[in-house]
């Protein structure tokens, strides 16, 4: 069990073993990228990564789309969610 938001949260750790709402998917660099998060709540939706190993590769093919440019369009900052989306996305 790693992440930062894992590591610094009690809570947080029993809530992505334990919860049956959480979502759990392999990890893969362009969603993980372009997920939006909340820093007040529990994340709904984690990532799994088999091993540092694993982690480290996916660091060095993040380092690589950065070198190319891949990553420019991503926007910066916090996305914003309006309620309509929300409804319709938990829906």
């Amino acid at each position: 069990m790693y992440g930062s938001g894992l590591l610094s949260s009690y809570g947080e750790i029993e809530h992505s073993i334990e919860s049956p709402g959480v979502q759990r998917f392999p990890m893969q660099l362009e969603w993980a990228i372009n997920r939006g998060f909340e820093i007040h709540r529990y994340q709904p939706l984690l990532f799994i990564v088999d091993s540092f190993d694993h982690l480290f590769s996916l660091v060095d093919r993040l380092e690589q789309w950065m070198k190319l440019g891949r990553l420019n369009d991503v926007a910066p900052g916090e996305p914003e969610v309006n309620e309509k989306d929300l409804r319709s996305f938990l829906s």
